[in-house]
C-alpha cells in the first residue's frame, strides 16, 4: 500500500465536529464530483477510485443530510 493512500485512509477513520464534516464532505465533492443537469433535475455525480474516501463520503452524507443516495 502506498504511503497516500495510508494516509488517506487514516485520515477517512478520523471523527470529525458537525461543521467540519460539511467542509470536508464539500471538498470531496468539489474533487471527486460533477454536476449535469438531467430530465430537469440537477444530479450529483461523485466517484472515488480509492474505497475509504468512497465510504467517508457515504458516511459524511448520510450523517449530516437528508436526501436520494444512490449507487
Amino acid at each position: 500500500m502506498s504511503y497516500a493512500s495510508e494516509v488517506k485512509k487514516e485520515l477517512t477513520s478520523l471523527t470529525v465536529h458537525r461543521d467540519n464534516a460539511k467542509a470536508e464532505l464539500m471538498a470531496l465533492i468539489r474533487i471527486n464530483g460533477s454536476l449535469t443537469i438531467s430530465n430537469h433535475h440537477f444530479v450529483l455525480n461523485v466517484s472515488s477510485e480509492n474505497p475509504a474516501i468512497a465510504r467517508r463520503m457515504y458516511k459524511l452524507h448520510s450523517q449530516n443530510f437528508m436526501a436520494l443516495l444512490v449507487n
